[in-house]
């Protein structure tokens, strides 16, 4: 079984894999969020929660992109080395 600290090496599939799933996901959820309130809808179907919906959503896949580069970066500095 992976320990919990292994799944934060950039190196290992299981990181990559969170960083996949992290952009999918907050992306998914975020458009369809925002799908749902451009659609015509009664303005009382759509308020303050499905905007906290998009927001979380894309901040997930933010975060997801934030990884990446981390991983990037983290790779490039131990090639250096």
């Amino acid at each position: 079984m992976t320990s919990p600290a292994a799944i934060t090496d950039p190196n290992r599939f299981e990181y990559r894999l969170l960083i996949v799933g992290l952009i999918f996901c907050g992306l998914l959820f975020g458009m369809n969020g925002l799908m749902h309130m451009l659609s015509l809808e009664p303005p009382d179907e759509a308020g303050a929660l499905d905007i906290i919906e998009i927001a979380v959503s894309f901040g997930v896949a933010f975060y997801g992109v934030f990884l990446a580069f981390r991983r990037r970066r983290v790779n490039a500095q131990t090639a250096n080395n």
